[in-house]
């Protein structure tokens, strides 16, 4: 934990698919039977806390840079651990345009992108609560894949800083129901 950093350089050597495969853990529900100290209530659980165990958070993957993947958008499915390729495909100048004109992204391996599908945390949580919520949620997410990448060697950074309409145009989620958060950039080291 204390060598936990956020740089924003990255190294040219493709990332490998099972370091990403590994940070994508941090997203992935875990069985009630894999805990048997906690009651089969129904409610999914993962390595990250979050309010009410409704786990508003979705996870896409921009894979630029990774060994195996062709470099198009993902959507990271927890429950089967498998990645489904979307219609979503960006060159550099379009990934540092939609990360707020960073330069420092267009060099990334991959980006982990962090949106809250809004109605799973209302229904239990008053509005405003409910935002409160869903950014709780990806900072206890983001965090996580933190602390993953700095043990598999990786260097990485979050960043809110996004053009969410451009983010929303390439993930294809309407804004009224799904929220872009923001997003994680991972690579190797230099």
């Amino acid at each position: 934990m204390s060598r936990r950093r956020s740089v924003r350089e990255f190294g040219e050597e493709p990332l490998r698919l099972r370091d990403l495969s590994a940070l994508l853990t941090a997203a992935r529900p875990t069985r009630p039977e894999t805990h048997p100290d906690i009651p089969a209530t129904g409610n999914v659980f993962k390595t990250s806390p979050s309010g009410g165990a409704r786990h508003p958070t979705e996870v896409y993957v921009y894979a630029r840079n990774v060994e195996g993947l062709t470099p198009v958008v993902y959507h990271y499915d927890g429950f089967r651990h498998g990645l489904t390729p979307l219609d979503g495909k960006i060159d550099d100048d379009q990934l540092i345009a939609l990360a707020g004109d960073q330069q420092w992204t267009g060099n990334a391996g991959a980006l982990l992108i962090y949106t809250s599908v809004i109605e799973r945390n209302q229904w239990k949580y008053p509005v405003s609560r409910t935002y409160r919520v869903l950014l709780m949620d990806v900072g206890h997410l983001s965090q996580t894949v933190y602390l993953l990448a700095t043990a598999l060697g990786l260097n990485v950074t979050f960043t809110a800083a996004l053009r969410d309409e451009l983010v929303e145009d390439l993930l294809g989620c309407d804004p009224a129901n799904e929220l872009v958060l923001g997003m994680s950039v991972v690579g190797n080291r230099l």
